[in-house]
C-alpha cells in the first residue's frame, strides 16, 4: 500500500509543480450521490447485493489545459449490509470502503458552453473492510466468520455533464462505476454446541467477492 500511495503522491506533486510553473488554474471538488452495489459472486451470500447507500468525497487538482484536468479524489462508501439465507438461517454482514484515486477528467469541446459533457478515469487504492458475523451450519456447528480490512488496487470511470455557475463555481452530474477490488473474510472458527473448538474446513478459511458500485454522483467545484 505504501508504494501505491507514494506513486500517487509523486504523480500529484509533478502535476502541481507543472501547474505552478505554468500558472494553471487549481480546483477543489466536493461530491455526494448514491450507489448500487453489484451482486456478490462468492461467500455465503452469492447472488446477493449490499443495501444501497450514499457516498461522499472530495478532491483537489489542476487544469492542464482548457479541457483536461488532473487531481486526487478521496471517496468514502459507508457501511452497506448484505443478507442471505444459509442452512435455513438468516445471516448478515456489513461492508464499507474508502478509496483514493488519481483522477483525469476531459471536458468535450462544444459550441454552446451551457452544458459541457465530460468523461473521467481514475486509478488508485481502496481500503475494504468486512465485519464479523456468526452462523450455524447443518451439523449444528457455530461458524465464526472473522472480517478483515484489506488494501486493493481500484479504478473508476464515468461520464456526465458540467455547468458553469459563475467564474469560480462548476456544477456536475454524472454516472460513475467504481471497481474496488476484492472484499475478504480472513478465517473461520468452528465450535460445536459444547463450545469446543473444532478444526476449520480448509475451503472455508479464505473467501473473497468483488466489490463494485454503480453510482450517480453530484459534484461542486471551486476554481481559483
Amino acid at each position: 500500500m505504501q508504494k501505491k500511495l507514494l506513486l500517487i503522491n509523486i504523480l500529484f506533486t509533478i502535476v502541481m509543480a507543472n501547474c505552478e510553473a505554468t500558472e494553471k488554474k487549481l480546483y477543489l471538488n466536493a461530491y455526494t450521490g448514491g450507489y448500487i452495489a453489484n451482486k456478490f459472486n462468492q461467500l455465503d451470500y452469492a447472488g446477493k447485493r449490499p443495501k444501497n447507500q450514499f457516498l461522499f468525497g472530495f478532491g483537489m487538482g489542476a487544469y492542464l489545459n482548457s479541457n483536461l484536468s488532473a487531481g486526487i479524489d478521496f471517496y468514502h462508501f459507508p457501511s452497506g449490509k448484505v443478507k442471505s439465507l444459509v442452512d435455513d438461517e438468516q445471516i448478515s454482514q456489513r461492508f464499507k470502503a474508502s478509496a483514493t484515486f488519481m483522477q483525469l477528467t476531459y471536458a468535450i469541446p462544444v459550441q454552446k458552453q451551457t452544458l459541457i459533457p465530460f468523461v473521467s478515469l481514475g486509478i488508485g487504492n481502496s481500503i475494504n473492510d468486512s465485519s464479523n458475523y456468526r452462523r450455524i451450519n447443518a451439523n449444528k456447528e457455530i461458524l465464526e466468520i472473522i472480517g478483515r480490512t484489506k488494501n486493493q488496487m481500484a479504478f473508476n470511470f464515468g461520464l456526465g455533464l458540467q455547468a458553469k455557475l459563475d467564474d469560480n463555481l462548476m456544477f456536475s452530474l454524472g454516472y460513475r462505476h467504481y471497481n474496488l477490488g476484492k472484499i475478504q473474510t480472513s478465517s473461520v472458527e468452528v465450535t460445536n454446541t459444547n463450545n469446543l473448538l473444532l478444526p476449520s474446513a480448509a475451503n472455508q478459511s479464505i473467501k473473497k467477492a468483488k466489490l463494485a458500485f454503480n453510482s450517480i454522483v453530484i459534484g461542486l467545484s471551486y476554481i481559483f
